[in-house]
């Protein structure tokens, strides 16, 4: 998959997130939701009842086997150590440096910003990643939009109780079916009350598959993936 196309899917996934914050103007960027405030000091005051656990109380009972993802050749599968670079290589790093934005002004209308980050690349070992599940007991998937990617087919899946999605970082989750060979990745997921994960968006992937999607088609990330 091309850096371009990357670009692409990151700049529409920030502009569908914007606009939403836009409309809803309680919302707040980094979090997939805020309580709400009616003018009551008491409802100021009260804390959310879902209480986010990103790390498992206990060893899971069911493992993701160590294996090789995706057709032996799938990109993911491939040695580049003696591949030239592209010959539009520079361009492409150039695009991907940028930072696009949306800013809404007081008449409504709406101004695009660009930004550069001249910070380099760096891969992160240390912090953060994605919560990836496997097993655990059915749980109930509500979408909380119209477009829910393949989430249309798929209302039940194997999740454990004891890691939940992480708001503070776009909600991504990604839950293994090992019995059929298939991944979904969540977008803006979060646990609600009665056995739930609620989410945004949902895509589908056929571990044996290439291992990515056609050009232009939206994914749970950013990056397409």
């Amino acid at each position: 998959m091309s850096t371009m196309t990357e670009l692409n899917r990151t700049t529409m996934h920030r502009r569908r997130a914007q606009y939403a914050t836009a409309l809803l103007v309680c919302a707040t960027v980094l979090l997939a939701g805020c309580s709400g405030d009616d003018g009551n000091d008491d409802a100021k005051n009260r804390k959310s009842e879902v209480i986010v656990n990103v790390d498992p109380a206990e060893e899971a009972a069911l493992m993701v086997p160590e294996r090789r993802f995706f057709r032996d050749d799938s990109p993911w599968n491939q040695r580049i150590d003696s591949v030239n670079a592209d010959p539009n290589s520079d361009r492409m790093i150039e695009l991907a440096q940028e930072r696009i934005g949306v800013i809404e002004g007081p008449n409504g209308t709406l101004d695009q910003t660009r930004d550069l980050v001249d910070d380099g690349v760096y891969i992160n070992t240390t912090r953060w990643t994605v919560p990836v599940v496997a097993g655990g007991r059915p749980t109930q998937l509500v979408c909380r939009q119209l477009v829910c990617g393949d989430g249309a087919d798929t209302t039940t899946l194997n999740i454990p109780d004891d890691v939940d999605p992480d708001p503070r970082y776009d909600g991504w989750y990604t839950v293994f079916d090992t019995s059929a060979s298939v991944a979904y990745d969540l977008w803006r997921a979060r646990r609600e009350d009665e056995n739930t994960i609620s989410y945004n968006y949902m895509r589908k992937w056929d571990l044996n598959g290439p291992g990515y999607s056609p050009p232009w088609t939206e994914g749970a990330r950013g990056s397409g993936l």
